[in-house]
């Protein structure tokens, strides 16, 4: 069964929407809109923070947020690529949810 979206954020690393577009996020769950969020990486390759620490504060975060859905595409940090594997991997995610509207950098 498909669920559809209103809004699906599209993010590189697991905290890319919230830093972005947080207030969007909130304001569209507030007025009763489905938002879901894609985040293409786990963000392993990060400065700061671990991955362990990243699925904490996403944990955190959708404990707030209440997307309608998450979901984290296991690409590589630091190698995302404009290649088949890559636009397939975020095609399944808009034909599964079929969001209406679709946030991207």
């Amino acid at each position: 069964m498909t669920q559809e979206l209103d809004y699906l954020i599209l993010g590189a690393h697991p905290d890319d929407a919230e830093l972005w577009c947080g207030g969007l996020i909130l304001k569209m769950r507030q007025a009763g809109y489905a938002v879901g969020l894609c985040d293409c990486t786990r963000g392993e390759a990060g400065t700061h923070g671990t991955v362990v620490e990243r699925d904490a504060e996403t944990a955190l975060a959708n404990e707030i947020i209440k997307p309608a859905m998450r979901v984290n595409l296991g690409l590589p940090d630091g190698g995302l690529t404009d290649d088949l594997a890559s636009r397939q991997a975020i095609v399944r995610v808009i034909r599964q949810y079929r969001p209406k509207v679709l946030v991207a950098p």
